[in-house]
């Protein structure tokens, strides 16, 4: 049977097994079929089967809390031995998460051809466990990684795997929050609009940047204003009209620039030419008086059988 008719045949919402009797196994049962679920709006195309899955993802946050749970699911959804499975199934033992594992390729196992979308989930389900069991320095750190891998799968615009990475990029957000890091972030956002527009008002910033406060304006008119002391943006604040102006790149070969860094060189190799003359003129410290003696010794050695085969050869 296809792949294709497989998720055809597969009902498009969890179902209960009658079969199951612990709570451990029809948690696994209803992440396995949210599996299933994801992989049919991946095959269709349909947003709305992922954010079902969301939905019943949140419906079962407190049991994702039990490490045994997660690391079934994961030997489900990814293949036994992979590189990806390595990684993940290391955090929920306190083993760490490390950027740059490299799989042994002999044990490591064929991946299993999974979609984009399965592949963000797994990601999505290890940032909640990891908050929920207070690893927040961990969490911090695979967020990033997170991050980083959801923008190679997610590119070109693909809805279905935008919708689980939008849940991602706010649990890398929330991290950040509790570790009292969410400026850092804001400021990142503030740096690349301001590459990105040259005039925009000060509100639609605030509202790009998520930031909600009573006197909205003149605190965002301060975290901006600190921005630009800082030299984190090059832009001014138009305070009349509530805008942020972007300031022109200058022809750096018009500033003071060029010779400063001339003026460095030049600066460099005189030092460099100075300290050879003196090498060259001053002997160093570990050339000792013996080898000096020894070798002008040498020297007047060579010097006298000059001399004699001179006189032997022109005054015989």
């Amino acid at each position: 049977m296809s792949t294709e008719a497989q998720i055809k045949s597969t009902p498009s919402t969890p179902t209960p097994c009658n079969s199951i009797t612990s709570p451990a196994e029809y948690s696994l049962k209803c992440l396995m079929d949210i599996a299933s679920l994801i992989e049919i709006g991946s095959c269709k195309k349909e947003v709305r089967h992922i954010a079902r899955a969301v939905r019943l993802t949140n419906s079962l946050k407190k049991k994702l809390a039990e490490p045994n749970l997660l690391s079934a699911f994961l030997d489900f959804a990814l293949s036994p031995r992979s590189e990806l499975h390595n990684r993940l199934s290391g955090l929920l033992y306190h083993q760490g998460y490390d950027l740059e594992m490299e799989a042994d390729s002999a044990t490591s196992a064929p991946a299993k051809r999974i979609s984009r979308e399965l592949e963000i989930y797994c990601y999505f389900l290890m940032l909640l466990f990891l908050i929920d069991q207070n690893r927040y320095s961990e969490a911090k750190a695979f967020s990033s990684a997170a991050v980083a891998r959801v923008k190679n799968l997610s590119r070109g615009a693909c809805p279905t795997a935008g919708a689980l990475a939008s849940r991602v990029y706010f649990y890398y957000s929330y991290v950040h929050e509790i570790l009292d890091e969410l400026a850092e972030i804001r400021r990142t956002g503030l740096c690349n609009i301001s590459i990105s527009y040259s005039r925009i008002s000060l509100a639609e910033v605030a509202d790009r940047l998520k930031l909600h406060s009573r006197n909205l304006l003149p605190d965002f008119e301060n975290i901006v204003a600190k921005a630009i002391h800082d030299g984190a943006i090059n832009a001014k604040i138009d305070h009349a009209n509530g805008w942020l102006i972007s300031k022109e790149t200058r022809d750096i070969y018009a500033t003071a620039e060029p010779q400063a860094a001339f003026s460095s060189r030049i600066a460099f190799y005189l030092n460099l030419y100075n300290e050879t003359v003196r090498a060259s003129h001053f002997p160093s410290d570990n050339d000792t008086h013996e080898k000096r003696r020894s070798a002008s010794q040498v020297l007047y050695g060579e010097v006298l059988e000059l001399l004699e085969e001179v006189r032997d050869k022109y005054f015989k």
